[in-house]
């Protein structure tokens, strides 16, 4: 008998060191790879505004020393996000390379000491593998939002697209015509904009993309959130240049903190720091401008609070006010957020006509899987 049931114990007892073990040299890796880009930035002077582990799963949050960091339970992939405003090129290229460094090191330090623990062999392979981060391979996905190390290297001497840029700043004026639009009762208009945002401004110009990226990234698919939220925390963060006439200053903050905010609480069970922040961003967009996009995502915060009579109380209107110059996109999301109020609230049936018009207009809709799954539970 003991020796039948021994086997059964070893296999999964062996997979599952096997997983740990796994999973354990996966963090080290990240981990040494993002400390050697954040520790040469730190000593070459280049601000670090933010460190990525991983980037799915569960994530805890934390900030140490003006740094935010965040942790996920899956560590596959990593970013450290730099302000990298006036930062020379050879400074931002040490501190490139520096994260496949810090690999290599570990590594020959392992390499050093595998007679004492023969196991360290096994963690300097994995850390040589860091060298190859400087393979120059092109943005996608969460892993590599902004190509690899060794893309933004190959690309740091190459001016930015004329093309791209142009793209970019027609994005921003079909945001502020969509801003115009606005005409549910008691929003008032966002301030007319300047015929066209200074850009030839040197120092303008910078500020005006760096927005233009970031809502672009905010707006993709989910595989890159994370990371944008990341770089629309220090583009927020940012004093807005002299150069910008104050209504445009305040349509570009307003948009911005409106992406940030929708973004960090439209996945299901988002952190609760993340729910406080999405808050106090939208509430700094209310002051601003008020606009039912506002109030759309005010009313997905306190969904997460938990709060539904507020959030029924703020989608009150908004939809029998539906401009056909809004996207659709919009349309798609108002929907789901009334629907999730409805099924926590109301008729399971009437959340369900909600998610069918819904998926109508945006079957890829981020909030749409969430209201289905909660109109099933609800019956």
């Amino acid at each position: 008998m003991i020796g039948t049931v021994a086997p059964l114990v070893r296999v999964p007892l062996v997979v599952a060191v096997v997983v740990v073990a796994y999973w354990a040299m996966l963090v080290e890796f990240t981990v040494v790879h993002e400390a050697g880009h954040a520790l040469a930035a730190r000593l070459l002077g280049v601000p670090v505004r933010a460190v990525r582990i991983g980037g799915r799963g569960p994530a805890a949050t934390a900030t140490i020393g003006g740094v935010r960091l965040r942790v996920h339970l899956l560590p596959w992939g990593g970013a450290t996000t730099l302000g990298t405003a006036g930062v020379s090129r050879p400074r931002r290229a040490m501190v490139l390379l520096a994260g496949s460094l810090a690999n290599v090191v570990v590594a020959v330090i392992c390499l050093r000491l595998r007679s004492v623990l023969p196991w360290l062999l096994l963690v300097a392979a994995v850390n040589a593998l860091g060298v190859l981060n400087l393979v120059p391979i092109p943005p996608g996905g969460t892993r590599r939002p902004s190509g690899s190390d060794g893309w933004q290297l190959l690309h740091l001497n190459r001016p930015p697209a004329v093309p791209d840029d142009d793209r970019l700043l027609d994005i921003l004026d079909r945001l502020a015509t969509l801003q115009a639009s606005y005409k549910a009762p008691d929003h008032r208009p966002l301030p007319p904009a300047g015929e066209r945002l200074p850009v030839d401004d040197p120092e303008v110009r910078p500020y005006v993309l760096d927005v233009a990226r970031v809502l672009v990234r905010l707006h993709a698919g989910p595989d890159g959130w994370d990371d944008a939220v990341e770089a629309g925390r220090a583009v927020f963060d940012r004093t807005p240049p002299a150069g910008l006439w104050p209504p445009d200053r305040d349509r570009l903050r307003r948009e911005l903190a409106s992406g940030l905010a929708w973004t960090l609480v439209r996945r299901p069970d988002p952190p609760s720091a993340d729910v406080d922040e999405a808050e106090s961003l939208v509430l700094a967009a209310l002051d601003l401008a008020p606009g039912p996009d506002l109030d759309d995502t005010l009313a997905l915060v306190r969904i997460r609070q938990g709060r539904f009579a507020e959030a029924g109380v703020l989608t009150e209107g908004v939809l029998d006010h539906w401009s056909d110059a809004w996207p659709q996109q919009s349309l798609a999301s108002m929907l789901c957020t009334k629907g999730l109020i409805v099924a926590r609230t109301g008729s399971p049936d009437d959340a369900r006509d909600l998610a069918d018009r819904a998926g109508a207009i945006d079957p890829d809709s981020p909030l749409l899987a969430e209201l289905r799954a909660t109109i099933a539970v609800a019956g």
